[in-house]
């Protein structure tokens, strides 16, 4: 090997990954959700088998976190007042009071044109992902500061 490839370290299967989710029905949660078109949409992580392998996995170490939760990332944004969902799409009252708006990602070209605005993903506040990043506290200011993220 030369001296200037970068050599990656996989786990050798999902169940060995950081955003492996056995609690959640054995989501992978590497990646944030993306904008839609659909208000009030509710993103799903996708299904894996324990033995799936992907080139996106990351071992556990003691420095990296599995993943940032929802509520502790500086891209999700709650609603100051709040979800009132005209549908609840099978989930109670209770968990739409603790969701926000994913924000990780911009929205992409397309190639038809989009007869409605972008929508950002609903997220629960106890989800989470591989894509989130925790606020430095001397980096927030204007609206970032003011976000709720409780």
């Amino acid at each position: 090997m030369s001296g200037g490839e970068k050599t990656v370290e996989l786990p050798a299967s999902c169940s060995e990954c950081l955003f492996f989710r056995p609690d959640r029905e054995n989501r992978c949660h590497r990646h944030a959700p993306g904008p839609g078109e659909h208000k009030e949409e509710v993103p799903h992580w996708p299904k894996v088998s324990p033995d799936d392998l992907c080139g996106d996995g990351a071992l556990p170490d003691e420095e990296t976190p599995a993943h940032i939760d929802c509520h502790a990332c500086v891209y999700w944004h709650r609603l100051p007042s709040g979800f009132k969902p005209i549908r609840l799409q099978g989930r109670s009252p209770e968990w739409w009071a603790e969701v926000g708006l994913c924000r990780r990602w911009s929205p992409s070209p397309s190639r038809e044109d989009m007869r409605h605005a972008v929508a950002w993903p609903v997220t629960h506040a106890g989800s989470g992902c591989g894509d989130g990043a925790a606020p430095a506290p001397e980096t927030l200011t204007g609206a970032l500061a003011e976000m709720s993220v409780d």
